[in-house]
Formats: C-alpha cells, sequence, structure tokens
C-alpha cells in the first residue's frame, strides 16, 4: 500500500486523483459518519469511522477521512449509529483534488465522526500500515468481540487448492510407479510360466 504515516497523526495519508472511488476495508458497525472543520476554520471534509475485525489485531476502529462521502448512510456521532452495517468492498467516498489524499488509520484519539474515544477497543496505532496491507489482502469479518487471525477465508482457499494438487500429483506418480513396476512382473511371470528363471 503506497502512502506516508501523516505528520503528527496515526494514520496513513494515501495520494489519490481527485474522483478515485474510496471502498470499505472492512465488514464492520459504523461508528462515525459526517463532516468536520479543523480547528482554524478550514473545512476537512467527509470521515467514516467503523468497528471491524483486523487479522492480527483484533476489534478495531478504522478510520477514512478528507474525502466526498457517498451518501449511502445517515450522520451520527460517538457511537450511535443505529447499528448501521459498513459492507467490505462498498463505496463509501471520494477522493478529492483538496487534499489530493486519503487519510486511514486505526483507533483515532479524536470524538465525533471518529467514534467515540473513550470506548475504543484499543491504543492509535502509529504506524498502520501492516494492518492496513493485512486487512486489505486478508478480508475481514464482522466486529465479533474476537481477536483477528490470518487464517482467513482466502488462506482455507489457497491451502485447500493446494492440498487438491499435491493429492492430483501424488495419484500420478502412484499410478507412474504401478505402469513401471507391472511390465517387470508381467514378464516374470511369463518366464516363470515358461520355466525360464533368470
Amino acid at each position: 500500500m503506497s502512502g506516508a504515516p501523516a505528520a503528527a497523526e496515526g494514520g496513513i495519508d494515501v495520494p489519490l486523483p481527485a474522483g478515485t472511488p474510496i471502498y470499505a476495508l472492512g465488514t464492520g458497525t459504523l461508528q462515525g459518519y459526517g463532516n468536520f472543520t479543523h480547528p482554524n476554520g478550514s473545512p476537512g471534509y467527509g470521515v467514516l469511522t467503523e468497528r471491524t475485525n483486523v487479522p492480527g489485531l483484533g476489534p478495531t476502529d478504522l478510520y477514512y477521512q478528507h474525502m466526498d462521502l457517498a451518501n449511502n448512510f445517515i450522520p451520527c456521532i460517538n457511537g450511535s449509529c443505529n447499528n448501521q452495517i459498513v459492507t467490505q468492498g462498498e463505496i463509501i467516498g471520494y477522493s478529492r483534488a483538496d487534499p489530493g489524499e486519503v487519510e486511514v488509520g486505526f483507533n483515532p484519539g479524536w470524538s465525533g465522526v471518529w467514534g467515540d474515544a473513550s470506548s475504543r477497543p484499543g491504543p492509535w496505532i502509529t504506524d498502520p500500515r501492516p494492518y492496513l496491507s493485512a486487512l486489505a489482502t486478508g478480508g475481514s469479518g464482522p466486529d465479533t468481540g474476537t481477536g483477528g487471525s490470518v487464517l482467513t477465508p482466502a488462506f482455507w482457499t489457497g491451502l485447500t487448492s493446494h492440498i487438491f494438487l499435491f493429492l492430483i500429483a501424488l495419484a500420478i506418480i502412484m499410478v507412474g510407479f504401478l505402469m513401471l513396476i507391472s511390465k517387470p512382473l508381467k514378464e516374470g511371470a511369463a518366464f516363470a510360466e515358461k520355466g525360464v528363471f533368470l
């Protein structure tokens, strides 16, 4: 995943051309959704925060910010979002020319559209890149309240495919071995019938 840690923040800034769709990396319950303004009055634009299960980390509040929201949720703050569900792969917003990047991170220190900072499932992750990569490549489940695991459905599908290929290769080797030894056995039986022994 390209991008660099955001200055003095726990997120990562991912540069994107304006209008690029932003997809949810995980499935989870909405914790906050809406626009914000910086203390100096400049716009911060749209934020979506969801509680999702991250491989290797467990339940975590994942936030995306500085985007134009896709308007597919009812605005809410501080975790009071009426159990709205964000679905992995769902378009949640679009990148903007200003600021030209989308910030993504886990367990921010802010409340409001970032959810309730006093009820985070864990500490603010200062370098989210490994967990974002695990989430993007390994998928996630809904907020189950259990720790994450790298043994995702994609892992099991890949493992099953490898086992299946191994069994086919083993069967081919066994058939080849039986064919290899069956000819000498047949020739030996023919010599035995004639009374010829080597």
